[in-house]
């Protein structure tokens, strides 16, 4: 365990009760060998808050934005398929899971899965909060560095809100792209859109 993945055990065990924090998530599934899944579960029975953070190691940081931006998009896919795996393993197999009070406790296969990646690095200081499919099949999911989930968790009262508020947050990102291209489309026709992509991202960061 990484020492940001034990500052997120420990916030959440102080923060939340110890009933809900599932932080050692190992799983050997029938016939196969041990997976450790996501990093960090908030189990709340019929709705689960799944946690994959990601950690730049410090002696790795750069001042290049463009570097640090790069390895965070490769760290989020990896956080996306890390946070799929559990979503499927926790919905298709009787899996049990130890929580922060020592308990043992059967995971509800049918409950609704919140995904959410976190990520420390000091570097990062503008993100993309959402992201997003790159296939209908896809998965989006809410992603928010961790000093920002600290200040989500203390400004929200209940584990239940900070869910509501994830849901809301990632309604309201997908919904402004679909605004801004609506908008870049009526404007100036759909060619404009994909023929300059660097204007779109303009655009769409202003926005």
């Amino acid at each position: 365990m990484t020492n940001s993945e034990k500052l997120l055990s420990s916030f959440s065990e102080n923060y939340f009760y110890k009933e809900l924090v599932y932080a050692d998530l190992k799983f050997t599934p029938i016939g196969g060998t041990e997976i450790e899944l996501t990093d960090l579960i908030i189990n709340l029975e019929d709705i689960i808050l799944a946690i994959q953070l990601k950690e730049r190691n410090e002696k790795d940081r750069t001042q290049d934005k463009n570097i640090e931006e790069k390895w965070l998009k490769k760290k989020c896919k990896k956080a996306k398929e890390q946070i799929k795996d559990t979503i499927s393993y926790i919905t298709s197999e009787k899996v049990s899971f130890i929580n922060a009070r020592g308990k043992k406790t059967i995971i509800n296969p049918s409950a609704e899965v919140v995904p959410l990646v976190v990520f420390e690095n000091n570097s990062i200081s503008e993100y993309e909060h959402l992201l997003r499919n790159h296939t209908n099949d896809g998965l989006a999911v809410n992603c928010m560095s961790i000093d920002d989930f600290k200040l989500m968790c203390k400004q929200l009262l209940s584990p239940i809100e900070i869910i509501e508020y994830l849901k809301w947050r990632k309604a309201f990102y997908k919904k402004n792209e679909n605004l801004e291209k609506q908008y870049l489309y009526e404007k100036y026709g759909e060619n404009t859109i994909y023929e300059d992509r660097l204007y779109y991202e303009l655009f769409r960061q202003a926005v």
